[in-house]
């Protein structure tokens, strides 16, 4: 009795490990993944632009912002916010939208001023 009660506590504890990998950083796609806005909503070139939304993962691993279609460099990364510089794109309404190899968010509009 003894013997069946130790590997199912081993069991237990494995599948707790296991359970917790996820909210150690790494990417469930089973979460729904949204973009909700882009802050502030007119930015010139060169500035920082903070896009806010969640479960957009605890890293960047292997995620891109693009607006326009053009890449912009991710100065940083967190679940519910992402900071990027905006690149050569507009002037104008462009679209942000966060890739991933095999998904992406739907996009987000954000004025580029000249």
């Amino acid at each position: 009795m003894t013997r069946i009660a130790s590997s199912t506590a081993a069991l237990l504890l494995g599948l707790a490990l296991v359970a917790g990998a996820g909210a150690c950083g790494e990417f469930d796609p089973g979460d729904e993944v949204l973009l909700f806005e882009v802050v502030p909503q007119q930015v010139p070139v060169g500035a920082s632009a903070e896009l806010r939304g969640q479960n957009l993962g605890e890293t960047q691993g292997a995620g891109w912002v693009t607006l326009a279609g053009a890449p912009a460099p991710v100065q940083a990364w967190a679940p519910d916010r992402i900071l990027v510089e905006v690149p050569q794109v507009g002037p104008g309404e462009v679209l942000v939208v966060v890739n991933w190899p095999d998904h992406r968010t739907e996009p987000v509009a954000l004025t580029v001023l000249p």
